[in-house]
């Protein structure tokens, strides 16, 4: 797992801003696909996806963050490794 972090970290590092949070979004999309989690919008024209990222509380005892799509009814709960916005 060290090695994975190591890479990613090199690989974003090179990057923009805007290229490093589009390339972490995409990882993050792949990431989602390949654990068997749906972002498509079932009923609307294929090629439409979507997902939340909502954080709770953060600064406090009771700190989420949550990564969902309520549509195709899954989520994941974890705690934030960041203390402030």
């Amino acid at each position: 797992m060290k090695f994975w972090k190591w890479k990613i970290d090199i690989k974003t590092k090179r990057l923009d801003a805007d290229e490093r949070i589009a390339y972490l979004a995409n990882e993050l999309i792949k990431e989602l696909k390949a654990s068997g989690r749906s972002i498509a919008l079932p009923g609307i024209d294929e090629g439409f996806g979507s997902f939340d990222i909502t954080i709770y509380n953060l600064g406090t005892e009771d700190e989420s963050m949550s990564v969902k799509s309520i549509i195709n009814n899954w989520q994941v709960e974890v705690k934030p490794t960041f203390k402030e916005f």
